[in-house]
């Protein structure tokens, strides 16, 4: 298995000259324009995590995955290394976001541009939401990606990103503004949950990503399986 993600990665080098591009981009982008330092972070690690679909469209495309199971290779390890791939560049990009965010941010306070802090909690709890959403992300896709090809998956891809982003800040919007009229059972669930689930969140977000991404795995481990070629 240690082969297969060492040859993913190969592959992936060939793009390290667009990755360190997107990198002095963000950093720049983050000097001109009035972003926290969440931003090279959040834009870096979404980018890396999409790469295990760049390295899968390969595989579709020289036939890979016929010419593997030659070797004395299983279905289950052809998987479960795109599982430790996808898990491997998100941490990358969250590494190399981080780092950019870092450079953005003493650049600022070096010219006085601005005085923000250059690592504050909200930056940790950021890096950490991140790292989970896309993990959570790929668990949906990778399935999909097994069971259709990448093409196709790319479809869910962004029906992934863009709908819970537009719920999410809706209903953020939503809570947060003082104006707008909630129903009392609104209220009150909004009130019990800021009082009993705010402590146990992270506990419960753990868990439920641990089942998800094993759920997903013996779902394209199956699917794999029952995959002619």
């Amino acid at each position: 298995m240690l082969g297969l993600i060492k040859k993913d990665l190969l592959l992936l080098k060939t793009n390290t000259k667009a990755f360190i591009g997107i990198a002095i981009f963000y950093i720049v982008f983050g000097l001109s324009a009035d972003f926290g330092p969440t931003m090279a972070t959040s834009m870096i690690a979404m980018l890396m995590g999409m790469q295990v679909l760049s390295t899968m469209q390969w595989d579709e495309h020289f036939k890979w995955n016929p010419y593997a199971l030659t070797m004395p290779l299983s279905r289950k390890s052809l998987v479960l290394s795109k599982y430790i791939l996808s898990a491997v560049t998100i941490g990358i990009g969250t590494v190399v976001g981080l780092i950019c965010s870092i450079i953005t941010t003493v650049v600022k306070r070096l010219v006085s541009i601005s005085n923000e802090s250059i690592f504050t909690m909200e930056t940790l709890i950021t890096i950490i939401v991140i790292f989970g959403a896309m993990l959570f992300i790929n668990a949906i896709l990778l399935p999909a990606v097994f069971k259709f090809g990448v093409e196709k998956a790319r479809i869910l891809l962004v029906v992934l990103i863009a709908l819970p982003t537009f719920v999410i800040v809706g209903v953020a919007q939503y809570i947060s503004n003082p104006n707008a009229s909630k129903p009392a059972f609104v209220t009150a669930i909004i009130t019990w949950c800021s009082e009993h689930l705010l402590g146990i969140l992270p506990v419960v977000a753990v868990i439920f990503l641990i089942v998800a991404i094993a759920i997903s795995c013996m779902l394209s481990i199956k699917i794999f399986e029952k995959k002619e070629f």
